[in-house]
């Protein structure tokens, strides 16, 4: 079983107030919270509560980029077509999600980034490469000498338990909750169809409808 759940939280009144030039401008991404749940396993989480205009005010639930997300999950199904690995990073923290393939069942695992250093190491840069995939990410390394070399980045498990689930659901429940918040964008804030955020995320949708 394969699930996402997610939940926008926005500053409504601000948003409403923007022409589409402003909204453009200010909101690459839609901010909010996500589950994605791998048979009980789940990475992130959701709140079915009331979100009161003071937790709001204080940052609550308001962690995540969402369509962001969404975007990064619709690539990741795309490669998964052609592609036996596919690990992306989950945003804005050294973690990754690693899906492996073999035929129509996907092995999930949730991978954090170890920094190590070694001894004449000037600096090193975990998270400089691409935030995705279809090989085990590299390291760019500077030694003091001034040397420079890439090395493979050393992962360990996280508490998220090794999961499967198939190609297939986790390809339908990537197209069903994209457009489900595809539509809800557009239901939300009408005056806003023709943004870039909503092209982008529509065009993002139609890449996968044909798999």
């Amino acid at each position: 079983m394969f699930e996402i759940k997610y939940r926008l939280v926005l500053d409504m009144n601000e948003i409403n107030s923007m022409s589409l030039e402003e909204f453009d401008k200010e909101y690459d991404d839609l901010e909010g919270i996500i589950e994605l749940n791998f048979n009980g396993s789940k990475i992130g989480e959701t709140f079915e509560g009331e979100i009161t205009e003071e937790m709001y005010e204080v940052g609550c639930f308001q962690d995540e980029w969402v369509t962001l997300w969404f975007r990064n999950l619709i690539k990741a199904a795309k490669l998964l077509v052609s592609n036996n690995y596919v690990m992306f990073s989950e945003i804005e923290a050294p973690v990754w999600i690693e899906l492996t393939k073999s035929n129509n069942l996907i092995k999930v695992r949730e991978l954090r980034e170890v920094y190590h250093k070694i001894e004449g190491m000037e600096d090193i840069d975990c998270v400089s490469g691409p935030l995705m995939d279809t090989k085990p990410i590299k390291e760019e390394v500077v030694l003091k000498s001034g040397e420079i070399f890439f090395r493979d980045v050393k992962m360990e498990e996280t508490s998220f338990k090794e999961n499967f689930i198939t190609a297939t659901e986790f390809q339908q429940e990537i197209k069903n909750k994209s457009n489900m918040l595809l539509t809800e964008i557009k239901e939300m804030f009408p005056d806003k169809i023709k943004s870039k955020l909503i092209k982008t995320l529509e065009e993002s949708i139609n890449s996968i409808k044909d798999i």
